[in-house]
């Protein structure tokens, strides 16, 4: 076997065990490196705080579980700042999965905060349609557009959050927490536009290109773009959470990655100058 092949495939299966190690550890005990804030992330945050309490943000959770990992964080950061200032939150999404997600995230918030009751300071009205056709049907009447119960099958107006948000109109943000479809541009165009609701929300890395001229532009009142983002929102609430931890496990990783590009390019020149010299 030649032995430069082999040296090669022992620092390959190096740098893996040195990854690894380096996202457990992050994992494990927390670094909480410093993140800037960017100015999208302190907007939002810096809106909630002027909603007066007692009025409610609708919060969408339009992601699958696959996207789990990247957009929770977002929603559990922001669903803990409205509970800090008593600003109730409504819940729906746009995916199959959505109540579940609801459900989910509200039991990570839900420890912090045990005095929230549900149906007058949160609802959860799961899965009820995708599209343009649901966000209209909302801002006439979101009872009627959620077939008049919620996720676990109870009737709406029965709760006290529901007989005073009686549509979109009624809520003091509207923010979506994935923008699957379209992205953020429906809920800019379907609630933001006819409505006159501010318009946020959180994206994936992948669409912040597509979603930033949004917040550029001055359609979106802030927005949290990607698990940075979220990690920002994190830390400006004082509560570092999952999002916090990912960003210092691929912060480590990206400074191991640094190292051993150097240290390749030093053992690459020193190489190069004894073949020279031989």
């Amino acid at each position: 076997m030649n032995t430069s092949t082999s040296s090669g495939r022992l620092m390959d299966y190096v740098l893996y065990i040195l990854i690894i190690a380096c996202v457990a550890y992050a994992i494990i005990s927390p670094i909480g490196l410093p993140i800037p804030i960017s100015k999208e992330t302190k907007v939002l945050y810096d809106f909630v705080e002027t909603i007066p309490p007692g009025k409610t943000v609708y919060v969408g959770f339009d992601y699958y579980a696959s996207s789990l990992a990247e957009m929770e964080p977002a929603a559990i950061a922001l669903i803990r700042h409205c509970f800090s200032r008593n600003i109730r939150v409504l819940c729906a999404g746009i995916t199959t999965e959505s109540g579940s997600l609801i459900q989910r995230a509200m039991d990570v918030v839900l420890v912090d905060y045990p005095d929230k009751e549900y149906g007058k300071d949160w609802v959860n009205l799961g899965y009820k349609g995708s599209g343009n056709v649901f966000f209209e049907a909302m801002g006439v009447d979101i009872i009627s557009a959620a077939n008049g119960v919620d996720f676990y099958g109870n009737r709406l107006e029965t709760m006290p959050l529901m007989q005073e948000v009686k549509s979109l109109r009624d809520v003091a943000l509207a923010a979506s927490i994935g923008s699957l479809g379209e992205g953020l541009s429906v809920y800019v165009k379907m609630i933001g536009v006819p409505l006159g609701v501010p318009v946020t929300g959180a994206c994936f890395a992948v669409s912040i290109p597509e979603s930033m001229p949004l917040f550029q532009s001055g359609q979106l009142t802030g927005m949290l773009a990607g698990m940075k983002g979220a990690a920002e929102y994190e830390q400006l609430i004082g509560k570092p959470g999952t999002a916090s931890v990912g960003m210092d496990a691929q912060s480590l990783t990206h400074l191991l990655i640094v190292i051993f590009v150097i240290v390749g390019n030093i053992q690459y020149f020193l190489s190069k100058r004894k073949g020279g010299k031989a």
